[in-house]
Formats: C-alpha cells, sequence, structure tokens
C-alpha cells in the first residue's frame, strides 16, 4: 500500500485484483457476544469464509460483498472494514502512524468523519486523546472536519480506532448507523 509502509506497519486494506483472489478488503462483521456463529452462518450464506473470533467474525470481502453483508446479516450490528494495524505504545506514535495512512484514498474532503475509540490493555488508555491524535491525522490529510455534534448520521463517515493489547485497528464502519437501524421494522407493538 503506498504511503503506509511504515516500519512496525500492517496496512489492511487495499484493493486486490479481486479476479485473481478470493477478497481484496479485510472486514469484520462485530456482532454481540454469543451470536459470532449465527453471524458466520449468515456470512457462509453469502458465500464469505468466516473466520469467528470474540465480538464477531472477520471475511475477506471486495466491495460488493460488503454491500451485501450489511443489507442481509441479521444478526450482526455493524461492518467495518480494516484500513491498517499496527504496534502503537504512545500518542506521538499514533498521530504519526495515522497521518501515514492514505485517507484521501477513502474520505472526501468534504464529507466531515466521526470516530468512536475503545481501549483494553493497552499503555494508551485514553480515549478522548485516540480520537483527537486520529482526528487530527485526517485533518492533516483530507483537510475534511470532524462533525458536528447534530449532523445526520447518513452524512458523516465513521471511523472506529480500537486499541488491545497495544495495537492499534482502525477501521472505517461500513454500515454508518446500527444495522437494526435498517428501517425494515416500522410497526412495534
Amino acid at each position: 500500500m503506498a504511503g503506509a509502509a511504515t516500519a512496525g506497519m500492517v496496512p489492511r486494506m487495499r484493493a486486490r485484483n479481486t479476479s485473481d483472489d478470493e477478497g481484496g478488503f479485510a472486514t469484520f462483521a462485530a456482532c454481540q457476544p454469543g451470536l459470532e456463529p449465527l453471524v458466520a452462518a449468515e456470512l457462509a450464506a453469502l458465500d464469505a469464509v468466516p473466520r469467528a473470533m470474540a465480538g464477531g467474525v472477520a471475511f475477506d470481502a471486495d466491495a460488493a460483498s460488503i454491500q451485501r453483508a450489511g443489507l442481509w446479516l441479521g444478526c450482526a450490528s455493524h461492518v467495518l472494514v480494516r484500513l491498517a494495524e499496527f504496534p502503537c505504545r504512545a500518542l506521538g506514535e499514533l498521530e504519526r502512524k495515522a497521518s501515514d495512512l492514505p485517507w484521501s484514498d477513502w474520505l472526501r474532503g468534504e464529507v466531515p468523519f466521526s470516530i468512536r475509540a475503545t481501549t483494553k490493555a493497552s499503555r494508551i488508555y485514553h480515549t478522548g486523546a485516540v480520537a483527537e491524535r486520529v482526528g487530527n491525522a485526517i485533518r492533516s490529510v483530507t483537510g475534511s472536519q470532524p462533525a458536528a455534534s447534530g449532523d445526520d448520521d447518513q452524512d458523516v463517515a465513521h471511523v472506529t480506532v480500537r486499541f488491545r493489547n497495544d495495537v492499534c485497528a482502525i477501521s472505517l464502519d461500513a454500515t454508518s448507523s446500527p444495522l437494526h437501524r435498517r428501517g425494515y421494522r416500522l410497526a412495534s407493538a
């Protein structure tokens, strides 16, 4: 991946030639604990090769498969497309590595973004500082601004940053809002 091949960084999203191999994007269908086998079965029915793990199911997908997953998964809450995964133990290092990512390949400058950060068992534990540093990186590359609190979810790019055991995983939320809000359950009783 051009621009992201820095020391210690393992980029995870770059379109591969889908005619030569199975898929193009490292993708993760997040779900509630215990629903992983159901999500894996749903993905298998969509011709994906699922790999169940704690909190969801990983699979490789092209753009059409990601759209199908967002449309047909009933047990998943979000479909996340992995942009990068790299070891990180300091906020300055996080901002530097996030700035090296080709954000303009994934985000348009005129679309605001929001960042959701989580940390567990890592030296970096302040989620607000994580969101700020990744936001700085996105702004420096694309010129886009963070979303205002009242912005409609459909007009915002959602970025997820997850730290676990000093490894940072940055993903784009391909579903924007949770899948249970798709609107097909209009009547309630």
